[in-house]
């Protein structure tokens, strides 16, 4: 449980920096405690998905239940317009690193991913697993160990330095930020990578979702990604020229030569893959039909988001990550006041 939704949150704006540098390290010495913050709210994300979805099949309907029946369309709509915008986005980064970091074709590289995506949806949950049970603890170790190894040649900045030139400009901080406290920064950080991950949570299979323990490897799977989050965020934090790098993280690996930089293009790829997947399954899993209709769903999702990827990165994540973070906050604050008030309720 807990690979599958750190997994998924770690995906490929994580692995490149980009995203901790808006959502965290852009906030001086407040970065490392607002990436906590996002990790708390991942674990309780984790632990209520599994929990929920275990108190009735199939899977998703638990976590679906959770919300308003009024709202039940709406946020099952929005959950499935931003899995596949999810699937979009990782395919795009997926062009963007072979054509800025190895020099190929956008097409290709979009390609590189897409072929293989297919095949392991096309396993099914074994394919989520396994791929989630190999290649996210490599991705965690390798990104601990390069924050690791940045950390211990230098602290990071403290609450009252100033960025250098280069890092901000004139406008210090809040030009690598978002314009908005750093407590409502992490929400919107959690909200958005926290759907993806409790939506693959949510879609596995009942009798997973009811072995003891299941709930707290959920939690689990939060508080690694917080934790990760955390330590990556000092890292950057401690090189703040790389606060305008388009991969940050990379930057970071650059720093460090040797083989950090196929290492961690390794990483970012995998990255990806597992983001990607998260998606793929979540959105193929809840679709109608059986027989060949089920078997080739995975594969007519990735056709339908091949074109999207020709906005590019950057204006596929400036469309769709803002809008779905306030909606996906919105909605999951709404469905956790249900829940409790229905608590309450058969409490009283």
């Amino acid at each position: 449980m807990a690979l599958v939704f750190l997994g998924a949150v770690v995906g490929g704006g994580f692995a490149s920096g980009r995203e901790l540098w808006l959502f965290f390290a852009g906030y001086g010495g407040l970065a490392v405690w607002g990436a906590c913050l996002a990790g708390a709210i991942l674990a309780v994300s984790g632990f209520a998905a599994v929990r929920w979805a275990a108190s009735s099949p199939p899977g998703y309907g638990g976590l679906l239940g959770a919300v308003p029946r009024a709202l039940a369309r709406p946020f099952d709509a929005l959950v499935f317009a931003f899995l596949f915008a999810s699937l979009a986005v990782v395919l795009a980064g997926s062009g963007a690193m072979a054509r800025d970091a190895l020099g190929l074709p956008y097409g290709a590289g979009v390609m590189a991913l897409a072929l293989p995506l297919a095949a392991c949806l096309a396993a099914r949950e074994q394919g989520l697993l396994a791929a989630n049970a190999l290649l996210t603890p490599a991705l965690a170790c390798l990104i601990a160990g390069l924050s690791l190894w940045h950390l211990a040649r230098g602290l990071p900045l403290g609450p009252g330095a100033s960025p250098p030139a280069g890092a901000g400009g004139d406008l210090g901080w809040e030009a690598v930020r978002l314009p908005v406290p750093w407590w409502w920064s992490a929400s919107l950080y959690a909200a958005y990578n926290g759907v993806i991950g409790v939506v693959a949570l949510a879609s596995l299979e009942r009798a997973r979702l009811r072995r003891r323990g299941a709930a707290w490897g959920g939690a689990l799977g939060g508080l690694l990604a917080g934790g990760l989050a955390a330590l990556a965020t000092a890292a950057l934090r401690s090189v703040p020229e790389t606060s305008h790098d388009a991969l940050p993280l990379l930057a970071l690996a650059a720093q460090a030569g040797g083989l950090w930089v196929p290492a961690y293009l390794a990483a970012l790829y995998a990255a990806l893959f597992t983001t990607g997947l998260a998606a793929g399954f979540g959105m193929a899993a809840r679709l109608p039909g059986r027989g060949a209709v089920r078997a080739w769903a995975p594969s007519l999702l990735l056709a339908l988001a091949l074109p999207l990827t020709r906005a590019g990165l950057p204006a596929l994540v400036r469309a769709v990550y803002p809008l779905v973070a306030y909606a996906s906050l919105a909605l999951l604050a709404w469905a956790a006041a249900h829940r409790l008030a229905s608590y309450a309720r058969r409490r009283a």
